[in-house]
């Protein structure tokens, strides 16, 4: 298998695991020393906390999905531009029950299998 071909599958895994709310299974696909680059968490560190925080998401968008458009992988980059859609429970970005919808783009580097680092850009 490429590089590319790994890559690709990380990211299949990656986009599975987080549909099913499995936060473990996402976890583990990020290396254990990782950053995580969000507007609205701020700088992850660390595998476990990204486990929690994607815990704290899913509390707020119970029904969060994305939409994957297109994943471009140069070297062991990935580029990943979609759509994110849910409902806003916890009020983070409107009122409570207010259903939401917006662009992303995630920027993903990959070294020894893992996700060392990733950067979520969401178009409020």
């Amino acid at each position: 298998m490429s590089s590319t071909d790994a890559i690709a599958a990380l990211l299949e895994q990656r986009h599975r695991a987080w549909a099913a709310r499995d936060v473990s299974r996402f976890a583990a696909l990020y290396a254990e020393d990782c950053t995580v680059e969000t507007q609205i968490a701020g700088t992850i560190k660390g595998r476990a906390a990204v486990a929690a925080k994607e815990s704290e998401l899913f509390a707020m968008f119970p029904d969060v999905a994305t939409e994957i458009d297109e994943t471009t992988i140069m070297g062991n980059r990935a580029f990943v531009t979609g759509t994110l859609s849910g409902t806003d429970e916890g009020g983070a970005f409107a009122p409570p029950g207010t259903p939401l919808r917006f662009p992303m783009v995630l920027i993903c580097t990959v070294a020894g299998g893992k996700i060392l680092s990733e950067r979520r850009i969401w178009d409020f």
